[in-house]
């Protein structure tokens, strides 16, 4: 199976920070979602934030490709080897950038292989920081999907997919580019 290739034994660097529940607004009833609104962090953070981003991104960018295949499917084992994985029938997750980031191919793919549900990201709204967690139904799918302006592949809207807040979701993998 996927999921066992994925489980080798190799050593990596990188290291992984995933969250094994939902969210308090995934599990948020109908009812309270539109009070759930982002609190915008002080300035100093939102600088400091954006200047480790800037140094995260340029040694990420420094990266062969190699060297980022390997280490993804290093975070790719390090994932399916977890209980809260094994256990979980609806993962949130996200698709990569073309290049740069971690690849999360791999992860997609153990996902639909084990027969778990897959709630991907599209943005709906840039300015006003409006995002959906519409699912997936396959690689296929997610292969048809359109790319945005980031050249991410975004489930379409208008096809009735079942939206994660509405399913429910049992383990999130969030994108981030740095971690302590």
């Amino acid at each position: 199976s996927v999921e066992r290739q994925l489980l080798g034994n190799k050593p990596c660097s990188a290291r992984l920070c995933c969250c094994s529940s939902a969210t308090a607004a995934a599990r948020a009833p109908l009812a309270l979602r539109d009070r759930i609104t982002m609190v915008k962090p002080p300035t100093e953070v939102v600088a400091a934030k954006r200047s480790l981003r800037k140094a995260m991104k340029a040694l990420l960018s420094a990266l062969d490709a190699t060297t980022l295949a390997a280490e993804s499917a290093c975070v790719a084992r390090q994932v399916v080897a977890r209980d809260d994985w094994a256990s979980a029938s609806t993962v949130a997750a996200f698709c990569s950038m073309p290049s740069g980031e971690l690849a999360t191919r791999p992860l997609l793919e153990a996902a639909f292989a084990a027969k778990k549900r897959v709630f991907l990201p599209r943005v709906d709204d840039v300015k006003a920081r409006k995002m959906s967690m519409l699912e997936a139904y396959s690689l296929d799918d997610v292969d048809g999907f359109a790319r945005s302006t980031w050249g991410i592949p975004e489930p379409p809207a208008d096809e009735g997919r079942a939206d994660a807040l509405d399913a429910g979701v049992d383990f999130v993998l969030a994108p981030g580019v740095a971690f302590d």
